[in-house]
């Protein structure tokens, strides 16, 4: 969705932000072009980077690339265009830890993300099957919603994998929510302020804004040591392993 930053106006160009999806979709199309070069005229173009991506081709009608470090290549014309700033950096201070407020823990690990391939939840499965045989009494959240589905990406062997591989006694100790909608974001503070751990298995995303509020309501961060993308931007490294 197409974000106007800063308005245009009298005498002063104004800002409008392109996510990456819109950039790899409409900046390589010769029409959509046309129409982007007479917004040109009275706006700086910004494109967000929500995503990682290898190879990405910078396009000289684009002003300022908002990404952070790691998401995209180390490429000279992305670096004279970039501003170190994404979604991720303005979590909203709700999900502040108070250091004089207490909450309740109810799960040990927690893992917050769509039913999507690129969540990794079979690795997220086997991990915990391991965890169960060695701590029995480990109470796990998984919030897993469905959602935007697509054939492309859709995890389908979600169930069957979490039903082969947990047994009857394990999948009491785990809580499964799997809702067909958003939760708000007072629902997401409230599971993370009652958990322990959140357990990231992706192993390359982009802004992953998850992870920024689980570790500001005072979760440690488990996370794969190679992952391409956002994920790790800003976390205090004593609580990232």
């Amino acid at each position: 969705m197409v974000f106007e930053l800063k308005r245009n106006v009298q005498n002063s160009k104004g800002v409008i932000v392109f996510s990456h999806k819109e950039y790899l979709r409409l900046f390589n199309s010769t029409h959509s072009l046309k129409i982007i070069n007479k917004l040109k005229k009275r706006y700086f173009i910004g494109i967000h980077w929500g995503a990682s991506f290898e190879n990405v081709s910078d396009k000289e009608i684009v002003d300022i690339h908002f990404y952070h470090n790691g998401m995209l290549p180390q490429n000279k014309n992305f670096e004279d265009k970039a501003i170190n700033l994404t979604t991720r950096s303005f979590t909203p201070n709700k999900f502040y830890i108070n250091p004089n407020l207490s909450t309740k823990k109810k799960w040990d690990v927690i893992t917050i993300g769509r039913m999507v391939k690129v969540k990794k939840y079979l690795d997220f499965f086997l991990i915990i099957k391991n965890v169960l045989i060695e701590k029995p009494n480990t109470k796990i959240l998984i919030i897993a919603p469905e959602l935007g589905y697509k054939k492309s990406t859709h995890d389908f062997l979600f169930y069957e994998n979490y039903n082969n591989i947990f047994n009857i006694k394990e999948k009491s100790q785990i809580d499964l929510i799997t809702n067909k909608e958003y939760l708000s974001q007072d629902k997401v503070m409230e599971y993370l302020k009652q958990s322990n751990i959140f357990l990231f298995t992706s192993i390359k995303e982009g802004v992953a804004k998850v992870t920024a509020e689980a570790a500001l309501c005072g979760l440690q961060i488990l996370i794969y040591k190679k992952f391409i993308g956002g994920a790790k931007y800003g976390i205090d490294q004593r609580q990232l392993n």
